[in-house]
């Protein structure tokens, strides 16, 4: 059976939160945390992006498709430990909040066009199908975010969706 990632407590947890953002800021270079939210393994819903958790808000989170979609980060190592059911939570409350805000659907496709990118697997132009809720690795090369993690996708699509 998965285990649990139970390598983070809850005061650790928005440490990690400002080590990401000081690693997208000042080795990236960008101008802010790339994510529009965070979900500790807590359920904790961590604001972002600065700009409003209520607006469109474009973040630096799935190169190529930045602009049409929103970035959710759970914390963690997802490669061989499944998101907790309390971040669960979390994720899918984020989820459906943020669809329902801006009028979309809670389920089915969306389709988006890519911007490209060195690390977008979809070339410039190329119009792209995507589930609501996606991995990072259905747009970018990447294996984000762990084997663990997406294998609970559809299950967390489905209580995005109810």
């Amino acid at each position: 059976m998965p285990r649990r990632d139970p390598s983070y407590g809850e005061v650790e947890a928005l440490s990690m939160v400002l080590g990401i953002c000081r690693y997208h800021r000042n080795v990236n270079g960008w101008d802010d945390i790339g994510y529009n939210f965070l979900v500790d393994r807590f359920g904790r819903v961590i604001k972002g992006r600065a700009g409003g958790s209520g607006k469109a808000v474009v973040g630096a989170h799935t190169q190529g498709f930045n602009s049409q979609s929103t970035g959710v980060a759970a914390l963690g190592t997802h490669t061989s430990h499944r998101l907790s059911k309390a971040g669960r939570r979390g994720l899918v409350r984020v989820l459906r909040w943020k669809l329902e805000h801006h009028g979309a659907a809670r389920s089915g496709k969306a389709r988006l066009i890519s911007a490209g990118g060195d690390g977008n697997r979809y070339p410039k132009g190329r119009a792209v199908d995507f589930k609501r809720v996606s991995g990072h690795r259905d747009a970018n090369l990447t294996e984000c975010p762990g084997d663990r993690l997406y294998h609970q996708l559809r299950r967390i699509r489905e209580r995005v969706a109810s």
